[in-house]
């Protein structure tokens, strides 16, 4: 996560886009920057990413002992040329952040814990703190249910593609496509940090095969460390922040 803020009455979580030019919603929920030379280009909708956060931090807590609190996400755009076309509570610009955060505040005016709770829990929380992409996924979590896996058709979404004979298949439209995974691969980029094993890949990809994840990683020419089952692939080359 980007921020971590600890309030007496409640915590705030702050993903942070430097986006530019106008940014819209559209019908699937995702995240559209138009370019100035008329392109467009798609985002997963910020708020899913927070929400994950969110999600991972109460557990974390939990986990610790640590007692139940509000937790609130912010996504903050904050290029001074953006133009958000929509009117989100949650989706603002840095502009826009102190009257908002005054809002919130004012929403918990309970004290749940003291500021020497609070000091503690902050050292707790860096001593805990991995880099990203560090931790090892575990499919048994409670959090991943929630996580749509597997490779997506474009025209079908959320229609789940097969792997038929080195290439994705729909069984709906029966559109083909070699590289369908990619899009796939992006997703856990952004959710899970920059290496993914073959364990992960085929978790993620909803792969039968035991072999196939690793031999679709390495046609991709990342960069990979480690041998074997152990190996791990670098995926900041395809997908740079």
């Amino acid at each position: 996560m980007d921020g971590l803020y600890l309030f007496e009455g409640f915590f705030l979580i702050t993903e942070v886009k430097n986006f530019k030019n106008k940014i819209l919603l559209n019908e699937a929920n995702q995240l559209i920057q138009l370019q100035e030379e008329g392109s467009e280009e798609v985002f997963d909708n910020p708020l899913t990413q927070v929400e994950l956060q969110k999600e991972q931090l109460i557990q974390l807590l939990d986990k610790h002992g640590y007692p139940t609190i509000p937790i609130e996400t912010l996504v903050v755009f904050t290029h001074k040329k953006v133009h958000l076309t929509f009117n989100h509570p949650d989706l603002i610009t840095s502009q826009q952040l102190p009257a908002r955060l005054k809002r919130i505040t004012q929403k918990y005016p309970t004290k749940l814990l003291q500021r020497n709770e609070l000091y503690h829990l902050g050292r707790k929380l860096i001593s805990l703190h991995e880099e990203r992409g560090s931790a090892f996924i575990n499919p048994n979590d409670k959090i991943f249910p929630k996580i749509k896996r597997g490779v997506f058709c474009n025209r079908c979404k959320p229609m789940i593609m097969r792997r038929i004979y080195g290439s994705w298949e729909c069984p709906k439209c029966k559109k083909r496509n070699s590289l369908a995974h990619l899009a796939a691969l992006e997703d856990f980029y952004y959710l899970f940090g920059h290496t993914i094993t073959n364990r992960q890949a085929r978790w993620f990809l909803c792969m039968d095969s035991v072999y196939t994840p690793s031999r679709l990683l390495q046609s991709l020419g990342m960069k990979r460390s480690g041998i074997t089952k152990n190996a791990r692939y670098d995926l900041s080359s395809l997908f740079k922040r």
